[in-house]
């Protein structure tokens, strides 16, 4: 049930019945929600997921540092299709 709901109900309240419910609504700002009980810490769990991964694929992967391969692939498009400042667009 939205807020909107409730409002619109309550407006339906005698005046009497509507100062009551003021007065039991306001009584309820001071209480607070009864959090929920953390039995397993989830952070915990996905540290032993990561732990638990085999990486030896990814640790023999013969493969380029990311910022060298990326410097040698915008060096073969620059060589490829230099650029024409004098062109228009």
């Amino acid at each position: 049930m939205t807020v909107a709901e409730v409002f619109k109900q309550a407006t339906a309240l005698s005046a009497e019945e509507r100062r009551e419910l003021v007065i039991l609504l306001v009584k309820t700002l001071g209480e607070t929600t009864p959090q929920p009980e953390v039995t397993k810490h989830e952070g915990r769990e996905l540290v032993a997921f990561v732990k638990s991964l085999d990486l030896s694929d990814w640790e023999a992967l013969d493969a380029d540092d990311a910022s060298a391969w990326l410097t040698r692939v915008r060096a073969m498009q620059d060589s490829e299709r230099p650029l024409r400042w004098d062109l228009p667009l």
